[in-house]
Order: structure tokens, then sequence, then C-alpha cells
């Protein structure tokens, strides 16, 4: 807000207002995303993203090694 002694036609005058919009709205992106994170752990998106992309990964794995690896 533009104190009373300054002119309304300052350029300053209007800074804070443009801070304080880009402000918020970082926020508000933060918090939407952060809510839309919490959905998906929530529904197990993720765990089950993980599961098939780990799947996908274990196909091209030679089991011999996975044998020698896992006998120590």
């Amino acid at each position: 807000m533009c104190a009373s002694s300054r002119k309304q036609n300052d350029p300053e005058c209007g800074q804070a207002s443009v801070e304080y919009a880009i402000v918020l709205t970082g926020f508000l992106a933060l918090v939407i995303a952060l809510g839309a994170l919490h959905s998906f752990l929530e529904e197990g998106q993720i765990v089950e993203h993980a599961l098939r992309a780990s799947s996908h990964a274990i196909e091209d794995v030679d089991f011999d090694t996975v044998k020698d690896v896992m006998s120590v």
C-alpha cells in the first residue's frame, strides 16, 4: 500500500503487491505439489510404479551373478 506522502504515480508504489503475488504463487504451487505427492503416496502409485520398473530391470540380470551375490 502506498503511503499518503508518496505520489500515486510512483513506480515503486506497486512493487510490494507484485512481490506478494509472486511469492504467493510460488507458495501455492508448492502446497499443490505436496498435496499431489501425498495422494500418490497414499494410493501406493509410486511404490507400484517402482515395483513395475524394478521387474523390468531384473529381467536383464544374469541370475548366476545374483546367486553369487546372494550366497555371500
